[in-house]
């Protein structure tokens, strides 16, 4: 099995090839360029990696929340492929992969994730493993809403992980600030791929066109009139 993973979704773009079980990962870091350099870095990993486009099994892709251009650089890319060679396509939470590397990393079967949505909101998301499967699952629907509305799911043995909390500190609750966390955990393609074999496995790989997964559709405040 071969398989392309794609996350442009957060601040740090990943690009992964999994061939069997063997993992061949890129990071890139230059933020407000991954329009510009998410292709020539995915033909140097292929081309690195001996792997042709139409050798592929399938293409997981971060669907979203996240940043919305960088949803939308993925979603192009993903679209792009997967029309020119017939690859078929599989989009997972970015929050949901955010979960998976946490429960790698940190070992706790029930994490909180936040994201910083702006505009004074938060993209949050409730996961607890699920030894059947052996991934993380999602307990309640991922979620756009106020840092004081958050809730923890009331079960023991919860952490928190992505920089939501830092940016609204002020205004989640202190139940929820005293939970572990870990703030500066940012997903992994490994994690994406660990994610994806199982979700193939359960038959949810798709020839239907790669989508966006928002919880908000504006991106910036009306102005006021």
């Amino acid at each position: 099995m071969k398989l392309l993973a794609i996350d442009s979704s957060t601040a740090i773009a990943r690009l992964a090839i999994a061939i069997d079980d063997a993992v061949h990962e890129v990071q890139l870091d230059e933020t407000h360029r991954h329009a510009e350099i998410i292709l020539p870095a995915l033909e140097t990993l292929l081309q690195t990696n001996n792997v042709a486009l139409p050798e592929l099994t399938g293409i997981i892709y971060a669907a979203g929340p996240g940043s919305f251009t960088g949803v939308r650089v993925t979603i192009a890319v993903v679209q792009a492929l997967s029309l020119a060679h017939g690859t078929p396509t599989l989009g997972l939470s970015t929050l949901n992969i955010m979960a998976q590397t946490a429960y790698r990393i940190h070992q706790c079967p029930r994490v909180l994730v936040t994201l910083d949505a702006r505009m004074g909101e938060i993209y949050f998301g409730a996961y607890e493993w699920d030894a059947q499967s052996g991934i993380m699952c999602a307990v309640q629907p991922d979620a756009l809403c106020k840092p004081e509305d958050i809730t923890c799911p009331n079960q023991e043995h919860w952490m928190g992980v992505g920089q939501g909390r830092r940016a609204y500190e002020s205004h989640i609750s202190a139940n929820i600030l005293t939970l572990p966390w870990d703030d500066e955990l940012e997903s992994a393609a490994e994690d994406m791929l660990t994610l994806g074999r199982v979700k193939i496995q359960q038959g949810l790989l798709s020839t239907a066109l790669a989508m966006p997964f928002y919880l908000r559709n504006e991106v910036a405040h009306k102005k006021q009139k």
